[in-house]
């Protein structure tokens, strides 16, 4: 549904998508900036580029020539699973401790679980290859299960289909960092763009107000400065800290 509405209101604006196109690096050239690309020849001038490639942000900034954002990566782990009866119209979720999720996955009529001790494998920076290649390990699809069953005897009913592994991204080393954020680069006009939840998008909407206002705070090095909000209000405005 979600998807739906966001590709009518971008048809309604005349806002062109490139599908299948990979940034290759964003430079600078006179008044524009130039976006290349790696699948082809073809090249984008603008005036201002944001960065809103998540976990892909310092593969870009890299490619580009341009210092890094210190930012930290996990592999993730989401089960998708056929329930039995008794759990497949409900979403159970126990929060403030080594607990679980179970919510629906509508697209193919399965469950996902997920596992606060389980569904993180392993994280990485990018001082440890930035472009390698991720290894996938062994499921921890047992161990989920397992442990969740503990307050759902159910979920032991249920069967294993697959699992989603994703990279979670998210900034370290900034003090009382919060998300989202959003980081200028040595090339004027560039702003890379880091958050991870859906409502991000409200708190966004603020923070491009500041950036209107030229009201940036400085980051991690002389040439990256950051701003972000300190509240969860979408209708308040951001502070800077």
């Amino acid at each position: 549904m979600l998807k739906e509405i966001v590709e009518h209101k971008l048809k309604q604006m005349n806002i062109e998508i490139f599908y299948k196109h990979e940034v290759d690096k964003i430079s600078r050239e006179s008044d524009f900036l130039t976006i290349s690309f790696l699948n082809n020849n073809k090249k984008l001038k603008t005036n201002v580029v944001y960065n809103c490639t998540y976990a892909q942000i310092n593969q870009i900034l890299m490619r580009s020539g341009l210092n890094l954002l210190p930012l930290e990566y996990e592999l993730t782990e989401m089960l998708i699973l056929r329930v039995p009866r008794t759990l497949r119209s409900m979403a159970i979720t126990v929060v403030d401790g080594p607990f679980f999720s179970l919510m629906p996955y509508p697209s193919e009529n399965l469950h996902t679980l997920s596992h606060v001790l389980h569904t993180k494998h392993y994280n990485w920076d990018d001082s440890n290859n930035i472009l390698g290649e991720r290894i996938i390990p062994e499921s921890n699809c047992k161990c989920m299960i397992q442990d969740s069953a503990k307050y759902i005897p159910d979920l032991l009913l249920s069967d294993y289909v697959k699992s989603i592994y994703e990279i979670k991204t998210r900034g370290v080393s900034l003090k009382n960092q919060k998300v989202p954020f959003i980081a200028s680069h040595e090339i004027d006009g560039l702003y890379s763009v880091l958050g991870g939840k859906m409502d991000n998008v409200f708190e966004l909407s603020n923070l491009f107000n500041l950036l209107d206002h030229k009201k940036m705070i400085k980051g991690w090095n002389s040439n990256v400065k950051f701003v972000r909000p300190t509240s969860k209000n979408a209708n308040s405005k951001p502070k800077l800290n």
